[in-house]
């Protein structure tokens, strides 16, 4: 089996202006000390913060470089790993919430993971983030209300939604914190065409700040 080369390409608007980087985004090989069970997974990390405290281009980046590290750190099924991932993440936030809230400030996360091993992809998503699949057989939504939750830092508890797709060459994911309400139908319905003309078309329908 050939591995599919991953192509990444933020849609990072900020009042109009296009961003080079974007610093909750990351995709990663296995390291070479992987934990069991995990030297094949390779791993797309996206990361928005929310809430009322400033943090810096580092920081946010750091966040997403922990959370990648603690799923390489743990061994066993591909879940558990997203699993421990997503907690060491809401334990971090949930103590600096805890030490600023005093002064009314706190930060709050929403995270897709997403494992890609061989043809399949494994995501968990946190808080209200959603996930698109796009292929020769249509697009499909991941997204799951009832346990979206207002994103990690919140409470002890953590509700995940797992979802799993295959993937092939030119297939398309699209990973979104916040979905324009211009993207909802045209979402749903996209056949899908080059990745230049979906991105031409989803920056086109909306001025909106995008993430």
């Amino acid at each position: 089996y050939m591995p599919l080369d991953i192509h990444l390409s933020p849609l990072y608007r900020i009042q109009g202006q296009e961003q080079a980087e974007m610093p909750g985004m990351l995709a990663l090989t296995p390291p070479k000390n992987a934990a069991r069970g995990r030297e094949q997974d390779r791993l797309i990390v996206y990361l928005a913060l929310t809430g009322t405290a400033t943090l810096t281009t580092s920081e946010y980046r750091k966040f997403a470089e922990d959370t990648a590290a603690d799923f390489y750190q743990t061994p066993r099924a591909v879940t558990s790993a997203l699993r421990a991932a997503a907690d060491s993440l809401n334990k971090v936030l949930l103590e600096r919430n805890m030490r600023t809230s005093s002064i009314g400030q706190y930060t709050l996360a929403w995270l897709a993971l997403a494992a890609v091993r061989e043809g399949q992809c494994i995501f968990s998503l946190n808080g209200p983030m959603h996930a698109y699949g796009f292929s020769a057989n249509g697009s499909r939504h991941f997204f799951e209300p009832s346990i979206s939750g207002k994103g990690l830092g919140s409470s002890q508890n953590i509700s995940i939604h797992y979802a799993q797709t295959d993937l092939a060459a030119n297939d398309m994911l699209l990973f979104c914190a916040r979905v324009p309400n211009a993207w909802a139908a045209p979402l749903e319905d996209i056949t899908p065409s080059s990745f230049d003309a979906l991105r031409r078309r989803l920056t086109s329908l909306t001025s909106e700040d995008l993430n």
